[in-house]
């Protein structure tokens, strides 16, 4: 084989097992819960609000 086709292949490798890397890692880490913080309009002082969303009932605690 040549250079080229070798260096094709090795970079074709390299792009599929960083896609399966990166598809693994963005199944496994999906939120369930996360808090949305809003800052903008607020001065330094001024009390902030955050909400807590999710995709299934929370217990109140």
């Amino acid at each position: 084989m040549t250079n080229n086709i070798k260096s094709c292949m090795k970079n074709t490798y390299i792009s599929l097992i960083l896609w399966a890397l990166i598809i693994t890692i963005s199944k496994g880490s999906e939120k369930v819960e996360w808090i949305r913080i809003n800052q903008l309009g607020y001065g330094n002082s001024d009390i902030k609000v955050a909400v807590l969303l999710s995709r299934k009932s929370l217990d109140k605690k």
